[in-house]
Parts: structure tokens; sequence; C-alpha cells
């Protein structure tokens, strides 16, 4: 599991998940410690992303948040930021 802490109390813990056929990553957000939000992707095949998570992080950003809005534009930079480091 790895936790990327993206500001104002908001956090996105993202781990791996394996099944008979395929893969994936799951992510939650959460609010001061509380869970806001949850996503998952699956792969049949391998992913090409910047960062492990990418993916995942976005999408559940872009599901909680309005993928319009100012606050999705601010976390989803800020996550991709930390993502790359």
């Amino acid at each position: 599991m790895k936790e990327f802490k993206i500001g104002k109390g908001y956090v996105i813990r993202a781990w791996n998940y394996n099944t008979r056929n395929s893969w994936g990553h799951k992510a939650e957000i959460y609010k001061d410690h509380c869970l806001m939000e949850n996503r998952q992707v699956k792969y049949y095949n391998r992913t090409w992303e910047s960062f492990t998570y990418e993916t995942i992080g976005l999408l559940l950003l872009e599901k909680y948040f309005k993928p319009n809005s100012k606050e999705y534009k601010k976390y989803s930079t800020k996550f991709k930021k930390i993502g790359r480091c």
C-alpha cells in the first residue's frame, strides 16, 4: 500500500490486487481520517503509467471532485507531482 498526502487533510491510499485472470489497483480517498470515496481499476495486460497508481489516483479524484472544478485541478496536479518523486 502507498499513501499520497495531497493536502488539507486529504490522503489517497492505493494498493495492488490480483485475481486468477487479471490484476489491478484499488484506492480510497480520506478526508481527516474519514473514508470519502473508493475506486478500482482492473487490468488484463500491462499498463503504461508515469508512476505506479497514476490512473487509479486520477480516476478517484475525478469521481470525488467534479472534473472541471478548482479542487480537482489543484489536487490532481499535486498528486501527479508527489507521484513522480
